[in-house]
């Protein structure tokens, strides 16, 4: 299925411009990649810990690959964030979080244990993010899941017994999915993939502020 496009047409919400898709955005993402190639290097070489790596790994490198395809824009969203945002015309200021679905910490430990081809490959695919609310946020830190994840499959920290944190199956007005094949498989199996509905693609009217 073709994946649909991350522009505004897509969404029910109102999106600023800057924050899609751009070659500025991927440029720095191509360079954080290269960053962590050198990193991973000196790890290997026992001139780098793990503790020397971290902190320019999660707002030098992992934020910017996982913001590649935009900020508060992307592909995963949970049920409750996409009609938050679609029923406020926003995606700031009402507790939206761009959630990193695998952890940071758990995608550095597990990247550093690799061979190099397979680390940076690694990086670049496990750094995504899925916007959720405060509330999925807060259950993710109770549930013990804000910092441990399973790099085979992250969505798994999504599923607990006390909770779900569902994701919306977005697809466009032309029927295209947001989603890539791999990662709706990996919601399938979970059981965490809600069917797209044409609600959902409905924008809301909101009230103008009186003046």
């Amino acid at each position: 299925m073709p994946l649909a496009p991350l522009e505004q047409a897509t969404f029910p919400f109102d999106i600023q411009h800057s924050w899609f898709p751009s070659p500025s955005r991927q440029n720095k993402a191509e360079s954080a990649h290269r960053i962590f190639k050198e990193l991973w290097r000196g790890h290997q070489d026992h001139k780098l810990s793990a503790r020397d790596i971290q902190d320019t790994f999660f707002q030098g490198i992992s934020d910017l690959i996982s913001y590649r395809e935009g900020w508060h824009s992307g592909r995963y969203w949970s049920v409750n964030a996409w009609e938050t945002a679609r029923k406020s015309n926003a995606v700031t200021n009402n507790g939206l979080i761009a959630e990193h679905v695998l952890p940071r910490t758990c995608a550095l430990g597990h990247a550093l244990q690799l061979d190099e081809q397979a680390a940076g490959d690694f990086v670049w695919k496990s750094s995504f993010y899925c916007m959720i609310t405060e509330d999925e946020n807060k259950a993710l830190t109770r549930a013990g899941r804000a910092a441990a994840g399973s790099p085979d499959n992250p969505w798994e920290r999504y599923k607990h017994d006390d909770f779900r944190i569902m994701i919306l199956d977005v697809k466009d007005g032309a029927g295209n999915t947001l989603i890539p094949e791999a990662e709706r498989d990996n919601l399938n199996e979970l059981g965490l993939l809600e069917p797209w509905d044409a609600k959902y693609g409905m924008r809301c009217e909101v009230p103008l502020t009186p003046a």
